[in-house]
């Protein structure tokens, strides 16, 4: 489920771009349980929210297609992104680790509202 909400969510990550954060996916983790993915390239913006278990909530900006491989390579299963101390987060699953570098989630571009 997760592949496929990334999946989804990537289609509005620009091939090329003045501005890194825009490759990355904007991950908020939210106290409620909600899980909310957005991809954003100035032009088209897509958000998701999956529902998830959220013991801190918080959010990172993430490399897209890194997270991306990731998810491809994955078992099914639970998924846990956990941020470490010196601007990395490590997401496993099964018998899998990754640890990536992350960006700074206030330099995510904001996105316009609709009325």
């Amino acid at each position: 489920m997760l592949y496929e909400t990334f999946g989804i969510v990537s289609r509005s990550i620009p091939a090329k771009n003045a501005l890194p954060v825009l490759s990355c996916f904007l991950i908020q983790a939210e106290p409620i349980g909600n899980i909310v993915v957005t991809g954003f390239d100035m032009d088209l913006g897509i958000t998701t929210t999956i529902e998830g278990e959220v013991s801190v909530s918080g959010k990172i900006a993430v490399d897209a297609k890194m997270i991306l491989d990731i998810m491809r390579s994955m078992e099914p299963g639970t998924v846990t992104f956990t941020e470490n101390d010196n601007k990395t987060v490590t997401v496993s699953g099964g018998s899998s680790e990754y640890i990536l570098p992350y960006m700074d989630a206030d330099t995510f571009p904001e996105r316009p509202t609709v009325e």
